[in-house]
Parts: structure tokens; sequence; C-alpha cells
């Protein structure tokens, strides 16, 4: 049986063996946290912190085919480029929406996110 403290992989970063089951100081609710990307995921049910267990165990998994098998991970992160860049340009397309004059970019990766600026008053 495996330590359910012990470090295991992250399903938001996909990296292995940085995030962690926490315990939420004030109500006790378990929470994961991870030390790489600084995602967190609160957890309401045992059955969430489960399912974080089932999907930690897929993304091991996803990662041990993307180290072995070149064309795998090229097709992964061609998937994971093309969602980020549709995310982009719907954040693009709402800050068009909502009136504002330009959108500020932080380099994410090799792909990079777009934030809304509000426009300025007049």
């Amino acid at each position: 049986m495996k330590d359910p403290l012990a470090p295991f992989a992250c399903f938001v970063c996909y990296m292995p063996d940085v995030a962690s089951l926490r315990f939420d100081k004030k109500h006790g609710m378990p929470y994961v946290s991870c030390c790489a990307c600084g995602a967190r995921t609160f957890c309401k049910s045992m059955s969430a912190v489960r399912g974080v267990f089932r999907t930690a165990r897929v993304v091991e998994a996803l990662i041990r085919q993307m180290q072995s098998d070149p064309a795998a991970r090229a097709l992964r992160e061609r998937d994971a480029d093309e969602d980020v860049r549709a995310l982009r340009d719907h954040i693009e397309r709402v800050a068009a929406a909502r009136g504002a004059t330009e959108t500020a970019r932080e380099d994410v990766g090799h792909v990079g996110s777009v934030v809304p600026v509000a426009a300025a008053a007049k």
C-alpha cells in the first residue's frame, strides 16, 4: 500500500513527485498542493480525494509513456498547445466584447497566455 501522504504527479503541470495531499489548518479539509506550479485543488469529500489519487496514477502513466515514446510526447504537447491557443483566443474575444483596448501577455512556457486589461477610464 502506497503512503497516501507521499508526493505524487501533479495533474496540472505533469511533473512527477511534486504534488502532495495536505489538510487545511482551520477546517482540516484535504487539498492537493503542487510545489512546482503552485496549483491547489480543494477537496470537499473523500470521494474527491479518491479521484485525485486515481487521476495521479493516470498522470504518472502518461508521464512514463511520454518519456519512453517521443511521438506520443509530441502528440500530447501539440494537443496541449492547441488547447492553450484556443483558451487564449477565447480570452481575447471576451476582452474585446468587454471593451478592453489591449491585452497583457504573460509568457507561460512556449505558448503564452493572455490576460484581459480593462479599458482606461476617459
